[in-house]
């Protein structure tokens, strides 16, 4: 198992060597979401809607290319693909401990999957036709101010707007969202904001 003891964990995850891995990274932003500090609720909605149907438009492609036969949101890819490598667990409690007490446990299991996920591209690269930023949406998503509800109906609500989730091959039909920038992002909001 990978270990990760040499950060120190408050507001910013710092490592004490000059090279950032993928999970370093991570940590340091999972970290800095801190929820109503940075946006209204709900002023991000109609991207951070864009960016979990991205999301699990890119799992839904990953769950295709590893023949897994049930594909949900909180499918943990890490432990699909090698389930040896993993991160550091006071590591991922530390993160996830925050992330509920910042935006809920839904977006905390979906951090704990993201950052196992990080310590496996750490090691190695992601099987082909699985993205190596399958996770980077829905980590947009709660920089955002975005939250993540889930109450088993057959939907994932985001801000309260619901994302069908019964059958998720039905993102493998959907065209990629071609920029993450937060430029675009925003672009996408006002869009939306001036046609109400």
């Amino acid at each position: 198992m990978l270990s990760y003891t040499r950060f120190r964990l408050n507001a910013q995850a710092v490592c004490y060597n000059t090279h950032m891995t993928n999970l370093d990274m991570l940590v340091g932003r999972l970290l800095a979401i801190k929820h109503g500090a940075s946006y209204p609720y709900g002023q991000h909605t109609p991207s951070c809607v864009m960016l979990m149907r991205e999301y699990l438009r890119r799992l839904a492609t990953s769950g295709h290319a590893l023949a897994s036969p049930r594909v949900h949101p909180f499918l943990d890819l890490a432990q699909l693909i090698n389930s040896k490598i993993r991160a550091d667990e006071s590591l991922v409690e530390q993160v996830t401990a925050h992330m509920r007490r910042q935006c809920g446990a839904h977006a905390a299991l979906l951090a704990k999957n993201a950052l196992h996920f990080a310590a496996l591209t750490d090691t190695e690269k992601s099987p082909k036709g699985v993205p190596s930023d399958v996770y980077e949406p829905v980590i947009i998503l709660l920089e955002r101010g975005g939250s993540i509800t889930h109450e088993g109906a057959g939907f994932i609500d985001i801000d309260s707007v619901g994302v069908p989730i019964q059958d998720l091959s039905s993102f493998l039909r959907d065209k990629p969202f071609t920029s993450l920038e937060a430029t675009d992002l925003d672009r996408l909001d006002e869009r939306q904001s001036t046609q109400k």
